[in-house]
């Protein structure tokens, strides 16, 4: 394929338009950079959007971790001064090019941290294999049952279960991850946390959704969930190679959700293994199947849909904190 000459219009707003060629798929598109994003406001140092949605609930911008320590041109950390303690610290920029950690579901530890201890208050068995993680001061690196801190498979499941027939564990009928499992309250606190599935299902339907194949120039895949500009655009999804309504820009108020994909089995090695990583995008509710104990619900978009289903609780996905 003939190679296509970029070409520039400045606009105001600090908004350029780039036509661009993707040869690896045949794709061309209009390409959106903004900027400065929009958002609404900061709640705890968190920035998050209002999307207009019927229960007041509040958007983070980015994912838990989905950040940058700023550097210069030779590598090196650049530093700002704390107001309040007058101390040195590195500045960390939230960029929405960055998809954040990946947290098994009831986790606190992304992937690459160290194994967080069991909560003091709990009082029940405890996964052997994990408790050599905490021991060794192994960084979460594999996502299967065996290593994860509630487990995850039929024969043990520790916390946050429904059923009766388990080897290690008993059931305890708690559906909804407490504050010391909610990796959103437990990194952002306040009043922030995992959403719930009943706030996924309200984002998927009240919000209009866009495929960007190039978000903001970054090169990076996934959806932008805008706030709908009418009763008509709630929930309509303009999947990849579907033109998006024109009257929505990334000046209009919106979250990006990025084509992260989720972390999958034994990683002994890093970066490690990440499915679907720039196919897919995820993101953990803090609500559990009661009728299969070994999955939680999350949201999945695709080139084709947007569905909030259930899935291995033992996988890591990005979490994307809300309050209301």
């Amino acid at each position: 394929m003939s190679k296509i000459k970029s070409i520039i219009k400045v606009l105001p707003l600090a908004l350029f338009t780039f036509l661009v060629s993707c040869e690896d798929d045949e794709e061309i598109e209009y390409v959106e950079v903004v900027e400065n994003l929009p958002q609404t406001g900061v709640e705890d140092k968190y920035p998050y959007v209002d999307l207009g949605l019927p229960s007041k609930t509040m958007w983070a911008t980015y994912n838990v971790g989905a950040h940058q320590v700023r550097t210069d041109k030779v590598g090196d950390v650049i530093y700002e001064t704390d107001p309040e303690t007058g101390k040195k610290r590195p500045i960390v920029d939230y960029s929405p090019a960055f998809h954040g950690n990946y947290y098994a579901w009831g986790e606190v530890s992304g992937y690459g941290q160290p194994c967080s201890e069991y909560p003091e208050s709990y009082k029940g068995p405890k996964n052997p294999l994990y408790l050599e993680l905490i021991k060794n001061k192994t960084p979460k690196v594999h996502y299967l049952p065996d290593y994860t801190k509630w487990g995850g498979h039929e024969n043990m499941i520790l916390k946050y279960n429904f059923r009766e027939e388990v080897e290690v564990g008993k059931m305890d009928s708690i559906s909804r991850l407490e504050d010391c499992d909610d990796a959103a309250f437990f990194n952002y606190g306040g009043r922030w946390h995992m959403p719930t599935k009943e706030q996924l299902i309200e984002l998927k339907n009240n919000c209009y959704w866009a495929y960007y194949h190039n978000y903001n120039g970054t090169k990076r895949q996934g959806y932008v969930a805008f706030r709908a500009k009418s009763d008509a655009d709630k929930g309509v999804i303009s999947c990849r190679g579907k033109a998006k309504n024109p009257e929505y820009t990334l000046n209009d108020p919106h979250i990006f959700i990025r084509y992260s994909g989720y972390r999958f089995g034994f990683d002994s090695k890093y970066p490690g293994n990440t499915m679907n990583l720039g196919h897919e995008g995820t993101i953990w509710s803090r609500d559990l199947n009661a009728s299969i104990s070994t999955a939680a619900y999350c949201l999945v978009m695709t080139d084709t849909s947007i569905v909030v289903i259930s899935t291995n609780r033992f996988t890591g996905r990005p979490v994307r904190p809300v309050f209301k």
